[in-house]
This record gives C-alpha cells, structure tokens and sequence, in this order.
C-alpha cells in the first residue's frame, strides 16, 4: 500500500472514530467491531403470508428488533425486517463507503472500557 493511500486511509479512520466515539457504547456494541447483536427468540408480532412461518427476535443488548419470514417448504428466508432503537441508525451526510469501520467500532469501546464487567468464568 502506498503512503499517500495509507494516509488517506488513515484520515478516514480519525473520522470514522471521532463519530463513533459520540455514539451510545450500549448500541456502539452491537455493531460489527463490537459483539454484535446477541439475539434472543421472541413471539412474533406478525402474520406471515400463506406457505410461511413467523420468526422475530430482539437483540438483548440494544433492543433493535428482527422480523423474519421463513419458507415453510426449503426454509428460505423470504422477508427481513430491522426495527433499530432510537440512536442506533447513522446519517450518511453525503459520505461514501461506510459509515463504521469495525477498526472504528473497536477503538471506540476499547478507549471507554467499562470498569464493572464481570470477571472471566474459567470452569
């Protein structure tokens, strides 16, 4: 990689991190970098078309809420839906590529490390 495209990439990532250090590390969490969304099975709160069955699941971490559609004959998926918690959604304004790199992400929670986690269970 040449310097003047390690430079550049560089910038991105200083600006990626000032961003995401202004986010809520509750919902920072979820995001690639972070753990990701830890989901759990929920009733579902729809009815799927004919042929389909009904999944939902929310993110016990950050709330945001996943609506699946399954096919009932090969089990493909034929819908998805995300309903995200207020917060957890970026604005673009007018940048290209992403929003969060996972090296932003992991910067970010790494500096604000919360000082009452759990100890490690080594049975």
């Amino acid at each position: 990689m040449s310097e003047e495209s390690l430079a550049v990439q560089r910038k991105l990532l200083r600006r990626q991190l000032k961003k995401a250090d202004t986010l809520d590390p509750e919902l920072l969490e979820c995001r690639v970098g972070g753990t990701r969304h830890r989901w759990g099975r929920r009733q579902p709160d729809f009815e799927p078309a004919a042929g389909q069955f009904a999944q939902a699941f929310q993110c016990d971490h950050c709330h945001t809420i996943k609506r699946v559609a399954i096919g009932k004959t090969y089990g493909e998926i034929i819908y998805r839906h995300y309903e995200y918690p207020a917060g957890y959604k970026l604005k673009r304004e007018g940048e290209t590529g992403a929003l969060l790199s996972p090296a932003a992400v992991r910067l970010s929670l790494s500096k604000r490390m919360p000082s009452d986690l759990p100890e490690l269970d080594h049975e």
